[in-house]
């Protein structure tokens, strides 16, 4: 226990003194000095820095990701509970806001998706829910939520939309 504590230590000695940074190829970054943003480097290479902790690296993939959203059970305008499961493609826009005004990109699209269908969903019939329209116009509203993160929502369906009555089994 008490070695182990002595290694995270001199790793994190040895990651403050580094005077570069080194990024993939899908990878940028928004530099930090003294705590400010201060510049974005990448996508890929190798970029020197002021070590010491005075520039801090805040990395973040940005290809393009799949973000697959849990079920959620919703009551539709015409009294159908519904269950739904989405698939959302999108990318980072702008490096500087993903890194800076949110801590998980991933959970911040989740997040949004879950409020906007849960918002718009109790206020449609189901015949409305099951067309792409719907879908796009779920991925519009998301877009719009997401720029301020620095996300690019491309693409959005519902996976599943399962009707979720429950049946009743007579018994005798």
């Amino acid at each position: 226990m008490g070695l182990e504590k002595l290694f995270d230590f001199i790793e994190s000695v040895w990651r403050s003194l580094l005077p570069f940074c080194i990024l993939a190829p899908y990878e940028s970054a928004q530099i930090a000095r003294l705590g400010k943003k201060h510049r974005v480097i990448g996508p890929g290479g190798f970029h020197w820095i002021i070590p010491c902790n005075i520039e801090e690296t805040y990395k973040e993939e940005v290809v393009m990701r799949t973000t697959h959203l849990g079920n959620q059970s919703l009551i539709t305008a015409d009294d159908h509970r519904v269950t739904l499961y989405g698939v959302v493609l999108w990318e980072i826009e702008d490096i500087e806001k993903a890194t800076m005004n949110v801590d998980s990109l991933d959970m911040t699209v989740k997040d949004t998706f879950y409020a906007v269908s849960g918002g718009l969903v109790p206020s449609v019939r189901l015949q409305t829910l099951r067309n792409p329209a719907f879908a796009e116009q779920v991925r519009q509203r998301c877009e719009e939520l997401t720029r301020d993160f620095g996300v690019k929502v491309l693409r959005f369906s519902f996976a599943e939309c399962t009707d979720a009555t429950p049946v009743r089994l007579m018994q005798g």
